[in-house]
């Protein structure tokens, strides 16, 4: 299992960023309020369909092949805008998330925050 902790990246509405353990627990969904889940991984299982949780899969492994790569280039702006949609029009809370929190997830968190909200690499 992965990371244990998420991190709230910005507020109204909140994003969070974290792993795998985080996202099958229904008490972190509930009290963080999320209405949408990116997971970023091929195989964690999205946990709670179906209770009012919008979900999304850019499913992508977590090496550094020619092949992950390629694929994570593709997917940055799929998962960017899809966050833009569920965040900032959708007004929903949203958790994104693979197996630690750290690589894939956090990839596709700092896609958004440059593309829509005009941050850079180096904020």
């Amino acid at each position: 299992m992965g990371e244990s902790t998420a991190s709230c990246i910005l507020r109204d509405p909140d994003l969070y960023l974290g792993g795998d353990i985080p996202a099958s627990s229904k008490e972190f969904i509930n009290g963080k309020k999320l209405g949408a889940v990116l997971n970023c991984t091929p195989e964690v299982k999205n946990y709670f369909i179906g209770d009012d949780v919008e979900y999304s899969r850019v499913s992508v492994g977590d090496s550094r092949d020619d092949d992950d790569m390629e694929k994570m280039n593709e997917i940055l702006k799929f998962a960017a805008e899809w966050i833009h949609l569920q965040r900032d029009v959708g007004g929903h809370n949203v958790y994104v998330h693979c197996n630690q929190g750290i690589n894939r997830s956090a990839s596709c968190v700092a896609a958004y925050l440059i593309r829509y909200k005009g941050m850079t690499y180096k904020d």
